[in-house]
């Protein structure tokens, strides 16, 4: 594992200029994000009674927890099709005496979206003090788990919507349709008609992503057993994906080249 990381960030650090460009577009969107709620709140006081730090909360809480997930997964998820699957690269991953899916992470892995786990901790930081949430051990902990809880959900809906790809090939499989979903999840659920808060919470569980956790910060009521629920979701999900991996594995026939 450490010779995996050492020579992806030897690669990663050669494109000085990627990166740059990388960390700069970070904090673009972001800028724009926040642009955008705060243009939004300047027309109206609230939205279905939440109030713009609040949605600045769940924007911070929701970066964390995909910050942490795309630093392990997203590369991976957007090009597995076409790497690995059309291209063959899986051939090469194995022949090697070492869990694939632990290959291809390591392979994929990018580091320096850790910018947006730090982003996305202090925004929410900055949100709480609006809100008047309290800075404890407990809180901070609370923070913590539940933000790796909702990356598991989303790291289990990317790997599962991504290995779908063994039964319907193609290069870009179904994750990148289904990731415009993500967005949705950093706002509040209730917001939406009620078959959409069915859709984010039972079918693609996005809802657990960011709205469900960070709600357990916010008092929302009714809420408490959805947030606690997240751990659960995560693990249920990522074991899901581990089987569908282990079957599209039996049934991988190469490339045919």
């Amino acid at each position: 594992m450490g010779h995996y990381i050492a020579q992806n960030l030897k690669v990663k650090l050669t494109y000085r200029t990627e990166l740059a460009i990388s960390l700069f577009s970070t904090v673009l969107w972001s800028v724009v994000n926040l642009t955008f709620f705060v243009l939004v709140f300047g027309e109206v006081p609230s939205m279905s009674g939440w109030s713009f730090e609040e949605i600045v909360f769940l924007y911070g809480f929701g970066q964390f927890s995909f910050g942490l997930f795309s630093c392990l997964l997203f590369t991976l998820m957007w090009d597995f099709g076409n790497l690995y699957l059309v291209e063959g690269l899986l051939d090469r991953v194995l022949l090697r005496p070492f869990p694939p899916l632990l290959q291809m992470v390591l392979e994929q892995f990018y580091p320096f979206d850790m910018a947006i786990i730090v982003k996305g901790a202090l925004i929410a930081a900055w949100a709480a003090t609006k809100l008047g949430i309290a800075f404890t051990a407990a809180t901070l902990l609370k923070f913590v788990v539940l933000g790796i809880s909702a990356a598991m959900v989303l790291a289990g809906i990317a790997l599962i919507t991504t290995f779908a790809s063994f039964w319907w090939l193609n290069r870009y499989g179904l994750f990148r349709p289904l990731f415009t979903f993500m967005e949705y999840s950093r706002y509040p659920l209730r917001v939406f008609p009620r078959w959409i808060q069915w859709l984010m919470t039972f079918v693609l569980p996005f809802g657990f992503a960011c709205f469900y956790p960070a709600s357990a910060f916010l008092g929302e009521r009714g809420l408490d057993g959805f947030a606690l629920a997240t751990p659960v979701v995560g693990v249920g999900l990522l074991y899901l994906a581990n089987h569908m991996l282990d079957a599209g594995i039996r049934r991988y026939e190469s490339t045919g080249s």
